[in-house]
């Protein structure tokens, strides 16, 4: 630590940082007290400590002050109000007072006390924390292009301060519970004229939306809606380290600083400490330039999935490497060694890629691990289908996500074989009774619980689950399909003990006109019911 921390920081509370506290940060804290006294009530502002008679102010409700003219809140004062402190928690910025390149910050909590003698109550400032902040010069080499960042901070459990190793946030910390605020005037003035002017600050700063809640081991704290997230004390501990901080935010990558910030794990795709962009990438300029085309939100996991793909002899562009990127993870790479077919993981990082790239992948596939656990359920089913695994066009077919579809189906015909055979003995019967054709619609039974399983699946509703009881005679299941569209999913049909049951379109819905027209007829023609339909029981 610098031996002059100390000589660097203001050691009074200036008349700016007063008024802030007074005007925004503890602003709800002005009350005007009431007392009776001989009939008439009197009202004590706290704001400019000023008694008056009143016209008749009640308990809770907001009155200007005529004295200062602040709108407060209305107290009786012969309530309790033994929880009655209002406090806060701000960060606030100066300038360095003897390095004019550095910058300070106190991490100050304020509050008000009103549970004694309201008359007495005075703003309180407690120091939680102490930042210094000492940029490097980028020209210079060696140690001298890195700055310095430090920090002192009170002591949860004394009321000494100590030096901890690292910058810390006391919003995560001691002040998790208070209220924060942060003056973005107060930084632009501390930091002007200080290499920290163009450092990017502005681009950290982001707001609190309504109900946002902050999570802090087993217990989470709802925030202030329009609250700043961050205080800056680790983007400036940064910035002052690392002169590419402010080129990184310059090119839009900011994302990168808060990784770096927040902890999360930057794969060692950054060289933070290099004195060009292209050290601190590792990348040529025209690799650069394509990366910031590339529209992601983990910028270090793509870095790190580009380069390890590069390694193998894959030539992927950042865009392939930002597809393929949870493919890297160890998991995945053994899982890609045990699909249990004769291939090399780089064939196989090829195949996946392929079927990521082509037309409408992304209405199956969320990322390259899906398709993965999709090619390997799609081996598994080739192999309890007896298939030949040494084919190519087997193990590695065009369409990964139709040729699943397919072997799907069959896997559940074969495990479904003796209810199948039960639904065939009920086929012809079940044509007499139900076959009919109306006004451009059609009606038929389901022919195999595959049917079923693709109707279900088609029209996002339960009817495979009625597969058993359709094959055991409990009920009758029926497609509706329009005549020109024979073999695509419209309506499903139950009928049991000669009634309709149900008849359910996509999602659950209820009939059309039109489907409600054509079942009435289905009803008089092949039910002989004269009545129209009665829907009831719960939906397929």
């Amino acid at each position: 630590m610098s031996k002059d921390f100390a000589a660097h920081l203001p050691n009074q509370v200036s008349d700016e940082l007063n008024t802030y506290v007074v005007d925004v940060a503890l602003r709800d804290s002005r009350y005007i007290f009431t007392r009776r006294m001989g009939g008439f009530q009197y009202g004590y502002c706290t704001h400019c400590k000023k008694e008056y008679l009143t016209k008749g102010f009640r308990h809770g409700k907001t009155e200007m002050c005529e004295k200062c003219g602040s709108f407060c809140t209305v107290k009786a004062s012969g309530r309790g109000r033994s929880r009655l402190i209002d406090d806060a928690y701000l960060v606030w910025y100066d300038k360095s007072l003897i390095n004019p390149k550095a910058v300070v910050a106190h991490g100050i909590y304020v509050k008000r006390d009103y549970t004694g003698d309201y008359r007495e109550v005075n703003t309180q400032f407690y120091v939680q924390a102490e930042y210094l902040f000492i940029p490097g010069d980028p020209k210079a080499k060696g140690k001298a292009r890195f700055g310095e960042a430090h920090m002192r901070r009170r002591h949860p459990w004394g009321n000494h301060f100590y030096s901890p190793s690292s910058i810390i946030t006391e919003l995560s910390n001691a002040m998790r519970r208070p209220p924060f605020y942060l003056d973005k005037e107060n930084v632009r003035e501390a930091v002007h004229g200080t290499p920290f002017q163009y450092s990017g600050w502005e681009e950290m700063l982001t707001h609190r939306r309504e109900g946002e809640v902050d999570y802090c081991g087993l217990f989470s704290y709802e925030r202030r809606a329009g609250e700043p997230r961050t205080d800056l004390v680790k983007f400036f501990a940064l910035a002052a380290k690392y002169p590419c901080i402010e080129y990184l935010v310059k090119l839009g990558l900011s994302s990168l600083i808060e990784a770096k910030i927040n902890g999360h794990y930057t794969y060692n795709a950054i060289n933070w400490r290099g004195a060009t962009m292209e050290k601190v990438f590792k990348l040529s300029k025209q690799e650069i330039r394509e990366m910031r085309t590339v529209n992601t939100t983990n910028i270090p996991l793509m870095l790190h999935s580009y380069r390890f793909y590069r390694k193998k002899g894959i030539n992927v562009s950042f865009d392939q490497a930002n597809k393929l990127r949870d493919l890297t993870f160890e998991e995945n790479q053994d899982s890609l060694k045990s699909l249990g077919i004769s291939h090399t993981v780089n064939q196989a990082i090829k195949y996946i890629l392929k079927q990521l790239e082509r037309p409408g992948a992304s209405k199956y596939y969320s990322s390259a691990s899906s398709v993965l656990r999709d090619w390997r359920d799609y081996l598994n089913d080739c192999k309890k289908l007896g298939m030949d695994m040494a084919s190519q066009a087997v193990c590695y077919p065009n369409d990964l996500h139709s040729a699943h579809q397919k072997t799907l189906e069959k896997v559940k015909y074969k495990e479904d074989r003796a209810l199948n055979i039960r639904i065939a003995n009920r086929l012809e019967k079940l044509n007499k009774l139900y076959q009919f054709e109306y006004n451009g619609l059609v009606i038929r039974p389901a022919m195999t619980s595959v049917e079923l399983f693709r109707e279900g699946k088609e029209l996002s509703h339960c009817v495979g689950g009625y597969a058993k009881n359709y094959a055991d005679g409990k009920c009758d299941l029926l497609f509706i399909r329009r005549v020109s569209e024979p073999d695509k999913p419209f309506y499903t049909m139950e009928v049991s003990g000669g009634q309709v049951f149900q008849c359910r379109g996509y999602e659950n819905c209820s009939m059309t006109p039109e489907v409600r027209d054509f079942v009435d007829r289905f009803i008089s023609v092949k039910l002989k019911k004269k009545k129209p339909i009665k829907v009831k029981g719960v939906a397929v």
